[in-house]
C-alpha cells in the first residue's frame, strides 16, 4: 500500500509540474502554444 501511495503522489506531482510548464510557456511565448500543450495533456 505504501508503494501504491508513492506512485500516486509521484503521478500528481508530475501532472502539476506539466501544468506549471504549460502555463509558463503560455506566458513567455504564445497563448496558442499553451492551449495546444494543454490539449495534449488533457
Amino acid at each position: 500500500m505504501k508503494d501504491k501511495k508513492g506512485w500516486i503522489a509521484g503521478g500528481v506531482a508530475l501532472v502539476l509540474l506539466l501544468i506549471i510548464i504549460a502555463v509558463a510557456l503560455g506566458k513567455s511565448q504564445n497563448v496558442e502554444v499553451a492551449q495546444a500543450t494543454q490539449g495534449t495533456f488533457i
